[in-house]
């Protein structure tokens, strides 16, 4: 049974980080929203500039175990941590 109410998941941040060999930063921007308990990822970015990627994930909360937040979905391989406020594989 899912806790009443909901945990908050959204969140918004840049998961990128600096690559020597690209000789840049390497973006990774999440967008984290929630309806109720359906939650939206919006992932995008690049590498410094190059090799563009976007992907859209959706799925519902189906459990909440301590600080993580589990999904369904195309968002079933991942959890959100409360504690970092972030989206990670899970």
């Amino acid at each position: 049974m899912l806790p009443t109410p909901l945990p908050d998941v959204t969140a918004s941040y840049d998961d990128g980080y600096f690559d020597k060999d690209e000789q840049g930063w390497c973006s990774n921007n999440v967008v984290v929203t929630q309806q109720g308990a359906h939650v939206f990822v919006h992932r995008w970015g690049d590498d410094n500039g190059l090799r563009p990627h976007e992907d859209h994930l959706e799925g519902d909360i189906v459990a909440v175990e301590g600080e993580l937040v589990r999904f369904d979905g195309t968002l079933a391989p991942f959890v959100f941590d409360l504690a970092t406020r972030r989206l990670r594989v899970g």
